[in-house]
């Protein structure tokens, strides 16, 4: 049962939830799940010596309760907005007790669960091979009768955009394929081959350009980009705001990405009703040139990092070649995509690592109520050595103001309210050029026509969560 105030589940003040599971689900090793099993997972989580990437979605947790086998209540350490956010999707994945019971704290990295997990889904793990492949097989005793429809399911990682969309819309080689970032031409080109079509459906994220404000060419402690450091034009907000101004979004739109993206000045495009009205992009060159000079630019060495996707490395050029008309030098850099969003702490070439001037990427909120989305502009969330890269504001930027406004907006449960602070929020973002949005994207993926019974949406861009109810045409 989903919490409900007119339930009696769910505190008015957002200070305790109570959930109800299902009963009669099992673990895909036989065992029963029931209570115990959530209660565990939030003590294993925060246990000592363990540092799971979802603890911050657990840090207003004041315990787990046990009312019954199928009841357990969360109570909260403050009025939280977000409650529930927790054990839900990505950062909610349920541990099963009775296997991880022996790996608490700092034993978790021993587990050998961790490569071979254990679940209540559909279907179950057979062989699991880092960078490449992920099988299943259908799960017999699985809580709703007569599914899944599938015996065995291969998720292939690895590979390109562009190939990923030949398996499925020319050859027939795959059944799906998720984020088809691939120029229209070649997209128009794919779907003539009449195997299969492209899956679009809204979405809640965005390509942007990030500006580093600290210095990733001077060094400290043995390691660039660290929070200490000023960038050396970049801490002008004249040159950032030319940076902006050069960047034609619609050129981008239209010559690399396709139906559903549209060019944008957001921060937060969507849900709509958290976009600032006063938030809009232009582009103009004269204007980013007559701030150049106010400045007293004198041209300057950039070096702008993306993945080794072609339709971003296309815009790559694109806006070096708008930037070198205002007198800087551009050079690109292509990275490996299982690098540049690996988070690997030792490798200076992950976004989080942000050792150049600009880098380009796609994110969003996970979630409907963008609070915690909007750390990513919080000083004490900066990613450095001392954190082991591990916050998500990789551009440095330090604003109290932003602080102050994100701590109650984590507390307060007046909707109004939040739609003000995230507004607020975003426009000193803009204002500051913090984060240069280009375009809002849709989520789109291809698929081939002999699957049925895909729906698409927009809080699911991976079809994992409705497999289940997927079938073959005849």
């Amino acid at each position: 049962e989903y919490p409900s105030v007119e339930n009696d589940t769910l505190d008015p003040d957002g200070r305790w939830v109570i959930w109800k599971l299902r009963e009669g689900v099992k673990w895909h090793d036989g065992e029963d799940f029931n209570a115990e099993d959530v209660k565990f997972t939030y003590d294993w989580i925060v246990s000592e010596g363990n540092t799971p990437t979802t603890l911050g979605v657990y840090d207003t947790v004041q315990d787990v309760e046990i009312i019954d086998d199928y009841t357990v209540r969360i109570n909260f350490t403050e009025p939280y907005p977000l409650w529930f956010d927790v054990f839900r999707e990505e950062a909610g994945m349920i541990l099963p007790e009775h296997l991880w019971r022996d790996y608490m704290g700092e034993a978790a990295r021993e587990a050998p669960m961790a490569l071979a997990p254990i679940g209540t889904g559909a279907f179950k793990l057979t062989e699991f091979r880092p960078g490449d492949v992920v099988l299943y097989e259908k799960f017999d005793d699985y809580w709703d009768p007569g599914k899944p429809h599938f015996d065995t399911i291969e998720l292939k990682g690895g590979g390109d955009a562009g190939g990923a969309a030949r398996a499925v819309l020319q050859t027939g080689e795959a059944d799906w394929a998720w984020n088809m970032v691939v120029e229209p031409q070649v997209m128009q080109q794919l779907l003539a081959a009449g195997e299969g079509t492209l899956d679009i459906t809204p979405g809640t994220n965005y390509e942007r350009i990030l500006v580093n404000h600290a210095n990733p060419r001077e060094e400290v402690d043995g390691v660039v980009s660290e929070p200490t450091t000023q960038h050396p034009i970049f801490s002008d907000q004249r040159i950032r705001k030319a940076i902006q101004l050069a960047i034609p979004r619609d050129v981008i739109a239209e010559q690399l990405y396709g139906e559903g993206d549209e060019p944008t000045g957001q921060l937060i495009p969507s849900p709509e009703v958290f976009s600032h009205p006063d938030i809009d992009w232009e582009f103009n060159l004269d204007a980013a040139q007559a701030l150049l000079d106010e400045a007293g630019f004198e041209g300057f060495d950039l070096l702008y990092q993306t993945s080794d996707s072609p339709v971003r490395q296309r815009a790559q050029e694109i806006v070096k070649a708008e930037l070198e008309k205002l007198g800087f030098s551009v050079q690109l850099k292509s990275i490996t995509a299982a690098v540049y969003f690996s988070g690997d702490p030792g490798n200076p070439d992950t976004t989080s690592r942000f050792s150049a001037d600009l880098e380009k990427f796609t994110t969003g909120p996970g979630s409907p109520l963008p609070i915690r989305y909007c750390e990513r502009w919080r000083s004490d969330n900066i990613a450095q050595k001392s954190n082991n890269w591990s916050g998500n504001n990789a551009t440095r930027y330090q604003n109290p103001q932003i602080d102050e406004w994100h701590d109650e907006l984590k507390t307060t449960i007046d909707q109004d309210r939040q739609i003000e602070l995230i507004r607020q929020i975003t426009m000193q973002v803009h204002e500051d050029v913090v984060e240069i949005p280009i375009l809002a994207l849709s989520i789109k993926a291809a698929k081939h026509n002999r699957i049925g019974n895909h729906v698409g949406s927009t809080w699911q861009a991976s079809p994992i969560p409705q497999l289940k109810d997927w079938t073959l045409n005849e």
